[in-house]
C-alpha cells in the first residue's frame, strides 16, 4: 500500500520568485503576480518534475498549496499539467495556518513544503514556521522543509 505524500507548489516545485520580481516595486507585490498569464511562465525547480514523476511511482502524491486567489484551482492545474507533474488530487487553502490544519485532518505521512509565508511581502520578509513543523511532527507526520530534489530523492526512495 502506498503511503500518502503532500506536495506544495510555490518554492517547492516552482521558481515563483522571478514572477514575484517582475511585479513588485521592492517594497510591495502588485496583484499581476498572482493573474494566469504570470503563474502559468513559473519554470519547475530544477529535478522537480523529474523527482515527482518517480515519487509518484512510490506513493500517492497530492499537492496542497496557499493560494488564496479566485482562478488559483485553474492555473495550478494547468501548471502542472503543462510541466507533466504527475499527482492524485490538488487541495487549495487561503493560507500556511489551513494548510497545516489540512494536513493534520488528512492521511499524510510526508509533506514537502518550504514552510515559510510572506511572499506577498516579498523575499526579504518571509516568516519561516518551525512551530507547524513541530506540531505535525509530534502527529507522527514528516516533513521535508530544505528544498533540494536531488536530496529528497535519496532521503524518500
Amino acid at each position: 500500500m502506498k503511503r500518502y505524500l503532500w506536495c506544495d507548489i510555490d518554492s517547492t516545485v516552482n521558481d515563483h520568485w522571478r514572477r514575484i520580481k517582475r511585479n513588485t516595486d521592492g517594497t510591495r507585490i502588485y496583484s499581476s503576480a498572482w493573474s494566469y498569464d504570470e503563474i502559468m511562465k513559473d519554470e519547475p525547480l530544477h529535478h522537480a518534475v523529474k523527482a515527482n514523476n518517480l515519487l509518484f511511482e512510490k506513493y500517492n502524491l497530492s499537492f496542497v498549496t496557499a493560494r488564496g486567489f479566485d482562478g488559483a484551482l485553474r492555473v495550478t492545474q494547468d501548471w502542472l499539467n503543462i510541466h507533466k507533474f504527475k499527482y492524485n488530487n490538488i487541495v487549495i487553502v487561503k493560507n500556511m495556518k489551513e494548510k497545516v490544519e489540512f494536513i493534520l485532518d488528512t492521511t499524510c505521512h510526508i509533506l514537502i513544503d518550504d514552510m515559510t509565508t510572506g511572499q506577498e511581502r516579498c523575499r526579504n520578509n518571509l516568516t519561516f514556521h518551525i512551530e507547524h513543523i513541530a506540531r505535525l511532527a509530534r502527529k507522527g507526520i514528516r516533513v521535508v522543509w530544505n528544498i533540494n530534489w536531488d536530496k529528497i530523492l535519496k532521503a524518500l526512495i
